[in-house]
């Protein structure tokens, strides 16, 4: 039953309880259907109306009816409610109630329509206003986009890496115990954007968190993170799994499965027993691949497959787009490594080669420094490469060009803080 409960400006509370049909009933709602879909095809609704609190003397008023049956009575009734021609009827006060939670509910779309669109484009700045609180208080930041030719700043709070870690398992726990929880439609950038902002924004600052995770070694969170936030990406992009704009998410996702491939395979050298010490989270990996019948090296292998996968698309979505050579460089620079994990030395070659080419077409063309780190990386890789393939001239040529570009690197870099040390003297006088 639909029951309602007002306070009129010049009178006790007013409990209004709707009833339908003929004879009436109780209207009853669920919660998951609109009102909408409840009142399409009914002609009248009932509006019991009694007093509340202060006794059960009150004397019971007469049922008042909104007239649904034609658009002239709902926009009549709608214009007294809003107008205040309605006085203290209840039903003018149930109508102007619902018109504007209505307005409120409609302002809100449109702004995470606004929110998403700019997200989704990439066409937002964050600004945080202050350094991390110790105090416990989230720290401010500002998310600024533009609407038209409008610009639009909303101030939120940023979330430490665990609290947004803890947000993000949450609604994965929840959806592993009810599947057809409201919880899936949470996930959606869209409906994200619309019922909590904070979170919204705070994924749209995770570039950073991302590269935390990587940085900390949390392989396997950063993978299941950055493989939800790829299908979320690809559903917004309506299924199309090439669609330009998924170049940079599946470049990360691949980029997190090579480090855990990585991780995976044990760094240490074998004793002269023929054993090799793991540390624990090794031990569980191997013990896992040893209970589904497989080895740790073929466990690596298959992650290391799909990272190749990821990367391989991302390379290909960028060299289609204009502008995004030295996005693509750095895909082949990361395929080349997933060959290397493999032991293809032969197509690692392949892909380092591509790399150095587009590196190189930016530095003639100057959108490069000649002192770029990623220059000497690929150097040095490449010279990696030529050494397990046996062809020794070409690694000592290609670890020279390294060393060489690192020491114009550092030059550079030294040149750069002497002047900043010799303006702040200047500055100082």
């Amino acid at each position: 039953m639909l029951s309602l409960r007002l306070r009129l400006p010049n009178g006790p509370s007013t409990a209004l309880t709707l009833s339908s049909g003929f004879p009436p009933a109780p209207l009853v709602l669920n919660d998951s259907d609109p009102i909408r879909g409840t009142l399409r095809n009914m002609d009248t609704v009932v509006v019991a109306v009694g007093a509340s609190g202060g006794g059960g003397g009150g004397k019971k008023r007469a049922a008042a009816a909104l007239q649904l049956s034609s658009e002239d009575g709902i926009g009549s009734s709608l214009l007294d409610a809003v107008s205040g021609r309605g006085g203290d009827d209840p039903a003018a006060a149930f109508l102007k109630a619902a018109s504007q939670s209505a307005l409120a509910h409609h302002v809100a779309e449109v702004t995470a329509t606004e929110r998403y669109h700019a997200a989704l484009g990439g066409h937002f700045e964050i600004e945080v206003l202050e350094s991390r609180r110790l105090d416990g208080e989230p720290t401010e930041a500002v998310a600024t986009y533009k609407v038209g030719r409008k610009t639009k700043r909303e101030p939120f709070g940023l979330l430490a890496l665990p609290e947004l870690r803890g947000v993000v398992l949450a609604v994965l726990e929840q959806l592993q115990t009810d599947q057809s929880s409201a919880s899936v439609e949470l996930l959606k950038p869209f409906k994200m954007a619309h019922v909590s902002p904070r979170v919204f924004w705070n994924m749209g600052w995770e570039a950073r968190g991302r590269r935390a995770m990587l940085r900390e070694g949390e392989y396997d969170y950063a993978c299941s993170c950055l493989n939800r936030a790829l299908g979320l990406r690809i559903e917004a992009a309506s299924g199309d799994h090439s669609s330009p704009s998924l170049a940079e998410p599946w470049y990360l996702h691949g980029s997190a499965l090579l480090r855990r491939a990585q991780a995976m395979l044990p760094e240490t050298v074998g004793a002269a027993d023929g054993t090799v010490e793991l540390d624990k989270a090794e031990l569980d990996e191997a013990l896992e691949a040893a209970r589904e019948g497989r080895t740790l090296a073929q466990e690596a292998e298959l992650v290391i497959e799909a990272a190749w996968e990821a990367l391989e698309m991302s390379a290909a979505l960028h060299a289609r787009q204009e502008g995004h050579e030295l996005q693509c460089a750095e895909a082949h620079e990361r395929l080349g490594d997933a060959s290397l994990q493999n032991e293809q030395p032969e197509r690692a070659l392949q892909e380092y080669c591509q790399a150095r080419d587009l590196l190189c077409t930016l530095r003639e063309g100057g959108t490069l420094p000649p002192h770029d780190r990623r220059l000497a990386d690929v150097e040095f890789y490449l010279g990696v490469t030529n050494l397990q393939l046996g062809a020794l001239d070409e690694a000592k040529a290609h670890y020279r060009q390294a060393a060489a570009t690192l020491r114009l690197r550092r030059a550079t870099l030294l040149r750069a803080r002497r002047i900043e040390e010799l303006v702040g003297h200047v500055g100082g006088v």
